[in-house]
């Protein structure tokens, strides 16, 4: 997920999680994922938020497009069912 000022202005922060992070690390990449992130800032400090954009079902995989800035340092996603 690639930051993004509320001006609408990319900033060169991304979340990654590749080597460490916590149980969010396993939420995986789809351009049509069913989370959608958006951030909220409390007491200056920003957080990202993981919205569902539809119902999930129990054992439904949580995804959502990590953006291009992620692609561009690692090689593309694998498509489903290779």
């Amino acid at each position: 997920f690639e930051y993004v000022h509320l001006s609408g202005e990319k900033t060169p922060f991304l979340i990654d999680a590749r080597d460490q992070g916590g149980i969010s690390r396993y939420i995986n990449h789809s351009e049509e994922g069913n989370l959608e992130p958006k951030l909220a800032t409390i007491g200056f400090v920003t957080h990202v938020l993981l919205l569902t954009k539809k119902s999930i079902q129990k054992g439904e995989q949580l995804c959502y497009d990590y953006g291009p800035a992620y692609w561009a340092h690692r090689p593309g996603p694998i498509p489903l069912g290779t």
